[in-house]
Parts: C-alpha cells; sequence; structure tokens
C-alpha cells in the first residue's frame, strides 16, 4: 500500500526535475505580473491624485487669476499715476523754496555790497524805517493823543478847539471832558493803535552807529529776516481787522509790540512817552538749541541743513471773540511777489506759510490801569494775548544771498552740535 504513494511523490519531482529550467522564469513572470497590477493601481490612484489636488487645483488658480488680471492699460494707468505723484512731490519742494523767495529791503546789499561805504548801510537803515511806515500805514494805525496833543487841545479849548465842541456840560470836568474827546476822536481815526517806534529796528536805524562790515552786513541781514516776520503780523492785522475804520469796530485795538529777544523776555508795550521803545536793539537771531529758544520748542525745530529758525513774540490787545481767529490768521498762507534777487526779474505771486504758534497768554484787560488811560478800546471785552512763535525759513530759498560770515557761523554751530553727540 505505502509503496505506490511514494512511488506517486517520486514521480511529481521526478517530473518537476525535468522542468525545473523553467521554474525561475514562471516565478519572475508571477512577480512581473504582481508588480505589473500593483503599479497600474497605484498609477491610477498618483493620477486621480495629481489631477484632483494639482492639476484641478491650479486650473482652478488659473481660473483665478484670469478673473483677477490687471488689464494690460492699467499699466499706463499706474504709470500716469506715478508720475503725478512724482510731479506733485515736486511742486511741493518747489512751493516751499518759494516762501523764502521774498522781495528785498536793498538789492544791492546781500550776500555782500560792491559798495563798502558806510552810506549803504545807512540807506539799508532808511529803507526800513520806511517800510516799518508803510505797515503801519497799511493798518491804518495812530497813536492815541500825547502829552504835546494834550496841552495843545487844552489850551485852546476856550471854543476854538473842534474837539472843545463836544462838550455838552458846563458841570463837567472841562479838562477831563477835553482829553476824552481828543481820545475818542483819535479811536475814531484809526483802525489799531501802533506806532513805528514800537517796531523793533525802527529806533536801532535812526540812530545807526557803523560797526565794521561785516558786523553791519550781519545786522542788515537778520533785520532783513525781521522785517519779513513783521510784515507778516501786520498782513495779519489788515486781514483780521478788513473793513474797520476805527478802534470800536476793530477786533485787534492795539498792537503792543514786536521782540526779537532770545533772552525769553516779554517786555512789551512800555509807553514811549518819557522812554525808549522797548527793546530796540533785540536783533532777530537764529535758534540753534534750547538756550537760544524763546519758549519750549514743540515742534522739536532748530536750525538744521534744510532750514533755518527764528523765534519772535507780539503782544496785542485784542477782542474775546477774535483770539482763535487772529491765531488761525496769523498762522495761514500769505501772498507775496517776487521779482529775483536782482530785483530785476519778471514779478512773480508766490505763498507762504511760515509761522507756527508755541505759546500763547490771554489776560484781562483792565481799561482804568494808567497805562491804558488814553486809548479808548470800544464796549466789547478784551484782552491782553501774548504770543511766542516760530518762523521758517526754506534755506534752498535764500542760500545764495546769505552772507558768508552768516553761514559760516551756522556752519561752526552745526559742526560742534556733531562733536557733542558723538561724546
Amino acid at each position: 500500500m505505502d509503496k505506490p504513494k511514494l512511488k506517486g511523490v517520486t514521480d511529481i519531482f521526478s517530473y518537476l526535475k525535468d522542468y525545473s529550467s523553467l521554474v525561475i522564469p514562471i516565478v519572475i513572470l508571477i512577480v512581473g505580473v504582481v508588480f505589473l497590477i500593483l503599479g497600474s493601481l497605484g498609477s491610477k490612484k498618483l493620477n486621480a491624485e495629481i489631477e484632483g489636488n494639482s492639476i484641478r487645483k491650479l486650473g482652478k488658480t488659473i481660473q483665478s487669476l484670469e478673473k483677477n488680471a490687471v488689464p494690460a492699460k492699467q499699466v499706463d494707468v499706474e504709470r500716469k499715476f506715478q508720475d503725478a505723484f512724482e510731479k506733485e512731490a515736486t511742486e511741493l519742494s518747489k512751493k516751499a523754496i518759494e516762501t523764502t523767495q521774498r522781495e528785498l529791503l536793498s538789492y544791492e546789499m546781500f550776500p555782500e555790497p560792491k559798495d563798502i561805504s558806510t552810506f549803504i548801510f545807512q540807506d539799508f537803515g532808511n529803507k526800513y524805517r520806511e517800510a516799518v511806515l508803510d505797515l503801519v500805514h497799511r493798518v491804518n494805525g495812530r497813536d492815541c493823543p500825547t502829552p504835546i496833543e494834550i496841552d495843545n487841545e487844552l489850551e485852546i479849548s476856550g471854543g476854538k478847539s473842534r474837539v472843545s465842541k463836544t462838550i455838552r456840560s458846563s458841570k463837567t470836568d472841562i479838562k477831563e471832558t477835553i482829553i476824552d474827546a481828543l481820545c475818542v476822536s483819535k479811536a475814531d481815526s484809526a483802525s489799531v493803535y501802533v506806532t513805528p517806534e514800537e517796531i523793533n529796528g525802527y529806533l536801532y536805524f535812526e540812530k545807526f552807529e557803523f560797526p565794521d562790515k561785516d558786523r553791519a552786513i550781519e545786522d542788515c541781514w537778520y533785520w532783513q529776516n525781521g522785517y519779513w516776520v513783521i510784515e507778516d503780523i501786520f498782513d495779519s492785522i489788515k486781514a483780521i481787522n478788513q473793513g474797520s475804520e476805527s478802534i470800536d469796530s476793530s477786533k485787534v485795538k492795539r498792537l503792543l509790540g514786536i521782540n526779537f529777544d532770545s533772552g525769553k523776555s516779554k517786555n512789551f508795550g512800555r509807553s514811549r512817552r518819557g522812554s525808549k521803545s522797548v527793546a530796540v536793539d533785540s536783533r532777530p537771531s537764529y535758534v540753534m538749541d534750547k538756550d537760544t529758544a524763546m519758549t519750549y520748542m514743540c515742534t522739536g525745530r532748530v536750525c538744521n541743513e534744510d532750514y533755518d529758525i527764528v523765534h519772535f513774540s507780539v503782544e496785542v490787545i485784542i477782542s474775546a471773540e477774535a483770539i482763535p481767529e487772529f491765531m488761525k490768521v496769523l498762522c495761514s498762507a500769505k501772498e507775496h511777489k517776487f521779482r529775483d534777487f536782482d530785483g530785476k526779474g519778471e514779478e512773480q505771486s508766490f505763498v507762504h506759510n511760515q509761522i507756527t504758534v508755541l505759546e500763547n497768554s490771554i489776560i484781562p484787560v483792565d481799561r482804568k490801569d494808567k497805562e491804558n488811560e488814553l486809548y479808548r478800546y470800544g464796549q466789547a471785552p478784551i484782552f491782553r494775548l501774548s504770543l511766542i512763535c516760530e518762523y521758517l525759513f526754506n534755506k534752498a530759498g535764500y542760500e545764495q544771498i546769505k552772507p558768508q560770515k552768516v553761514k559760516d557761523y551756522l556752519l561752526n554751530h552745526e559742526g560742534e552740535k556733531g562733536k557733542k553727540k558723538k561724546k
């Protein structure tokens, strides 16, 4: 029984032995078929992933970009925008320079006079005084009655005086009535109380004494700067009092003083009767640091390579409701003419806006105070407004006419400031 079974097994091995050379190829074929099948399945899966995650997604992205694509004409639009932006920046820079291209009091002085005689400096001083007188005239400025005018009026009070006709009661003190009538008459004929003697530089040039060439040129330069500041103050008063022909109807009643004293002095409004005008020699000066400033510099600006800074103070007696308006007008844009720095060019109209208020003080006015006894301000509430301001000069606008002595001073100070920073 066992032998036949054994024989069957032997026959199988014998059969396999006869075909043993085919076993390896068959195995390889089977393995190949298996890998082919697996590869095909993997390829389909990979293709599906590529199509789902890459091709379709990329397609959607491309379609989205097509919808949001910048039109070809947009390039031209953007170029025009950038050109306009550049033009605007250039125009602003040009206007900043124009602010300091102003008319000069004398076209023979800067940067250095050809004539070194004292006459040219005296001529500058005369032109400064004439310009100040013109500013007073522009605003219809007058003074209150002087002691001489009062004495003359009292002497002719027997009926010949025009103001004596206003006397209505013999019981009233004649002297006080005459003085009051004279004061009212003065107030009715003026738009603002101001005299040239109260403007810095006016008395200085009245008694100008030639120091030396360099100092004289330097003085004239700083007073030229000062005149531009003073002119803006008067133009502001003229604008706010527009249409007024009397102190009563004016908003700015009285200009007490303009000061350039870098010593932080607020010595305004002293009467010129019996004394000189305030701070007659306090010429303008450049603000180089906090020590040369009139007050705390909230703007943080001092002279640098781009601009020069001058501080000034101005004090007025003004109606209460006009205080905000006056400060706004003072800091607003103003027009000026320019004919090149030789005065021979074609006249151009420029705009400047160079004032910033740094500090203000507002105090009620006591009409009965001795300082105000000859002034008639009307019935409206009035205040004494004191301002300390900053005035900015664009260097590129006037550097070509700045005296070399002044340039050297600024450069030396900048150098010293740089050394301190390094330390």
